[in-house]
Order: C-alpha cells, then structure tokens, then sequence
C-alpha cells in the first residue's frame, strides 16, 4: 500500500509540472524554452521544446511499463516565428531520436508530435505543416541516421509544404507558385539538403524576373529511409513576353563524389555509362548490384523542355489566331542513392 501510495503522488506531481510548463510557452514573443525527462524500469523519455511566437501543449501518462508523450504547436504570428523540438527515447535495447528545428518569416505552421516507449521497444513521431507568403524559411529534421536541412526565399510567390519524422524515415514535400500575385518584382531560391549519414545530395532552385506576363510553379520532394534516400526539384511555367527564361531561373545539383550539375546544361559531366539491357528487368537487377558493389555511385537523373509558339507574319492567319508568343520552360533535377 505504500509503493501503491507513492506511485500515485508521483504522477500527479509530472502531470502538474506539464501543465505549468504547457501555460509558459504561450507567453509573449520572447523564446521560452523547457525540458523534461519521465523514466520507469525499461523506458527513458527525454523531450525539448524551444519556441518563440508560438504556442505549444503536451500531454504525457506514465505507467509501470509504458510512456506516452503526445503534443502540438503552432505559430501565433504571422511575421515570425520559430520552434525546435527534440525527442529522446531510450530502452534496455536502443537510443532513438527525432528533432526538428523551425523558423519562418511571413507565414504560419503547425506541428505534432508522439512518442511511445516501453521495454524493449520505442515509437517516436513528428510532422510540420507549413505555409510561406512572401517571406523566408530555414528547416531542419532529422533522426538517428539522417538529416535533411531546408532554405527557402520568395518574393510575388507562396510555398506550402509538409514533412514527417519519424524513428525509420525522414521526408518532406511542397509546390509553390505566383498564381495570386500580379508582381513585375519576382524571385524564389530553394535548396534542399539531404544527409544519409555517409552519403548526401542537394539541389538549388532559382527564379527571378522583372516582368509580370510569368507564371510559374515550382515542387520539391525528397525521402530517406534506412537503406536509401531520393531528392528532387521541378521547375515550370509559362513566359508571354520577351524575356530568357533561361537566362533568369535554373538548378544547381550536386553529391558527394558527383560533381556539380547545371541546368539549363553548360557542360554535363559523365563519368560512368551504365549499360542498359533490352530487358528493363535485367537493367533494374545489374543498377541495384552496381550499387551493392560501389556503394559511392549515385543516380542521377536530369530533364528539361521549352517550346516556343510564333506568332508572325509568315504564319497562316488560323495558326495566329489561336497562338501566342509563348515561352514553356521545364526543369526537373534529382539524385536516388543508397546508404552503405
């Protein structure tokens, strides 16, 4: 009756401490930071939440065997805000961990997270959901093996993504555009990072244009997992002017032990031809044994298109009218490699 006694003073003493610090992260846009650690015989759980113009609540129940912690945060203003969030989970068999860190000008997000730690096993996850207008970005995540880092700036544009960690995988994705701004004044610039832990790839996307007769989109998605990671960019959109879309947007891509690579092209570098069998089977089977054998290799893949549609004199009266100068520009870069 006395262990019984005690346990329970125990877990209402770690119920209030959460409650008092749940209350200060709401307060004001100074950065409020705190810390807490809840064990039990098979299980640690350590969390830390850093937030400035942000709100942020938790939840966690501790038992004998198990520990659940389950929380969530959003940004309380529009002009900035930041927050990172770290968890921590240790049992008698494995270290496990997830962090993500968050600062956004001119835009508002959101973000989960729950962890599940017992004897011998543990769960851990999080997800951001964000959305950028006319402002700035900077994101990390990560987890025990892998980090993928995020830079973003726009001007006339709006960029909304999400991302999901977790103690397995990392991954993230977005698409921006300049649909609902009608700017002579536009530009984005878009890198993305990612890490494997012995392997990385990024890739950089630009944009920038003094006329208002373009529209455009732009997405990005990439992924790690254990055994392997992908990136990739894209870039679109439509000129009805004069302008080089080709002079004023492009990509930057690079890995380790790959050199950089440039579109629109300049010079594309090739180091290795691949053979590729007639049966697509067999080329997939000898592309996964390359990378088993030379775990350095990465693919890479690269496409790009314009079409331009004349409109002149020399063109038949039907195919002018239906037609306008026109300028389609394409751009697509992305690298797949696995982790040795």
């Amino acid at each position: 009756m006395v262990k019984i006694s005690s346990y329970k003073t125990h877990i209402v003493l770690f119920i209030c401490l959460l409650l008092f610090l749940s209350l200060s992260l709401s307060q004001g846009s100074a950065r409020v930071q705190i810390k807490s650690s809840c064990y039990n015989s098979g299980a640690t759980v350590t969390e830390s939440v850093m937030t400035a113009n942000a709100d942020y609540s938790g939840v966690t129940i501790l038992t004998p065997s198990t520990i659940t912690s389950n929380g969530e945060g959003k940004s309380i203003n529009d002009d900035f805000s930041e927050f990172s969030h770290v968890i921590f989970a240790e049992t008698i068999d494995e270290l496990e961990q997830i962090e993500a860190e968050f600062k956004i000008e001119s835009g508002d997000y959101e973000w989960e997270s729950g962890v599940t730690a017992s004897q011998g096993e543990s769960s851990l996850g999080m997800s951001v959901e964000y959305a950028l207008e006319e402002g700035n970005l900077e994101a990390s995540y990560g987890n025990a093996f892998a980090t993928h880092t995020e830079g973003i700036r726009t001007k006339g544009a709006q960029y909304s993504g999400v991302a999901h960690i977790t103690d397995d995988g990392i991954a993230s994705t977005g698409k921006g555009d300049n649909a609902n701004f009608n700017s002579n004044d536009t530009s984005i610039y878009h890198k993305v990072h990612v890490d494997g832990g012995r392997k990385w790839a990024e890739i950089n996307t630009y944009l920038s244009t003094n006329s208002s007769e373009i529209d455009y989109t732009w997405k990005q998605e990439a992924k790690t997992f254990i055994h392997n990671s992908s990136l990739g960019m894209r870039l679109e959109g439509v000129s009805r002017n004069e302008t080089n879309l080709w002079a004023a947007s492009g990509m930057e891509g690079r890995a380790l032990k790959f050199p950089t690579q440039y579109l629109p092209p300049g010079k594309v570098v090739i180091k290795e031809i691949i053979p590729v069998y007639e049966d697509l089977k067999q080329s997939v089977e000898a592309f996964r044994d390359d990378f088993d054998t030379d775990p350095v290799g990465a693919f890479y893949s690269v496409d790009q298109g314009a079409h331009i549609s004349p409109n002149n004199e020399s063109e038949p009266q039907s195919w002018n009218s239906e037609l306008e100068d026109e300028e389609h520009f394409n751009l697509g870069m992305a690298f797949n490699f696995n982790h040795p």
